[in-house]
């Protein structure tokens, strides 16, 4: 399996039927022809609308997706608007794609964090489509100004699952960069609920950890 096929099919592999095993040969092409058209970049143009039109119709929809999100502003476009869809699968699919873009992250990241705070009445599709959103913010590692307020924000939801994805999806994902949370982490010290303290008190201790770690490389040198 390729690094792009573990990127896009591990994460939730036990909710894949075996009719989208990322074994079969028919997935393993259609990735491949995606990764070699996200490659291309703008060149790849001319298959602009027959991609959009598969993003439309629901099929083929992660290969799509990653054969746009490197065509410049145009395909950008069509997944900021999938990833904030009202259906979770096609929010999942595009969070997904959307860690292969290659520029216009002023629009990508506050795209996946909209996408991220999203709900509806399907609580499971629903936190999966934000755990994509989450893993895509973490992997391109951009506007931590952005992202990491609002993923605090997350350690005093009562959803457990919620405060969990703030916790463990983002800031620690952030490392050093989360410093900026500090004074939302302090204020969850004091909150009522004893979870939220000991979400906020773990944080604090991991961040502070990465601080020291990045600390201890400068020194030791190349």
């Amino acid at each position: 399996m390729s690094p792009l096929e573990k990127k896009v099919f591990l994460p939730a592999s036990r909710f894949i039927p075996d009719s989208l095993n990322p074994f079969s040969r028919h997935i393993s092409r259609d990735l491949a022809a995606a990764e070699a058209l996200n490659l291309l970049g703008p060149e790849a143009r001319p298959a602009f609308p027959t991609l959009t039109n598969l993003m439309t119709k629901r099929t083929h929809v992660i290969p799509a997706g990653i054969a746009l999100a490197g065509m410049g502003s145009d395909g950008i476009a069509v997944l900021t608007e999938a990833v904030t869809n009202s259906d979770p699968n096609l929010r999942l699919n595009a969070a997904t794609a959307l860690g292969e873009a290659r520029s216009d992250f002023d629009k990508v990241i506050p795209a996946l964090i909209e996408s991220a705070q999203l709900g509806g009445h399907q609580p499971l599709e629903d936190n999966l489509a934000r755990s994509a959103a989450a893993d895509t913010l973490v992997a391109l590692h951009k506007e931590p100004n952005l992202v990491v307020p609002m993923f605090a924000g997350f350690l005093t939801k009562q959803d457990e699952y919620i405060r969990n994805l703030g916790v463990k999806n983002v800031l620690v994902g952030f490392g050093a960069d989360a410093r900026i949370a500090i004074p939302q982490l302090l204020q969850a010290e004091t909150n009522s609920d004893p979870n939220v303290r000991e979400s906020a008190t773990n944080v604090i201790k991991e961040i502070n950890s990465s601080e020291e770690k990045t600390r201890d490389e400068a020194q030791a040198g190349p």
